[in-house]
């Protein structure tokens, strides 16, 4: 049983909503993708990991960016489409915990600061 393939995605305006000034914004989504990218890694070791944004968005994620899965065809969940929607569903709070945990990280990209400060 196996997922092979793994893709969350942001909309970049969505992480700096709030901020006050000038912020960079491609600093942020930079940051986060990557703290995003290692952590889908981790929880799904087996699968191709994809993470998409975009740039200078806010609002509601399109279809192109909403988390998506794929099983391999030996694993009994590959034609369940409610273990799809369970999957995704792990992937959107596992986004929501990346963010939650990594705002510090996140603003200092925005705001150009360097860990080295």
């Amino acid at each position: 049983m196996t997922i092979t393939y793994v893709r969350a995605g942001f909309l970049s305006g969505n992480l700096v909503a709030g901020y006050d000034g000038e912020v960079d914004e491609e600093a942020a989504a930079t940051a986060y993708a990557a703290l995003l990218r290692a952590a889908l890694h981790q929880q799904y070791p087996d699968a191709e990991v994809k993470v998409d944004y975009q740039l200078n968005a806010t609002g509601c994620l399109p279809a192109t960016l909403q988390p998506l899965v794929a099983f391999s065809n030996d694993d009994p969940r590959y034609d369940d489409p409610s273990q799809e929607d369970g999957e995704c569903e792990a992937i959107k709070q596992l986004c929501e915990d990346v963010w939650q945990n990594s705002l510090e990280a996140i603003a200092d990209a925005a705001c150009g600061k360097s860990n080295q400060e």
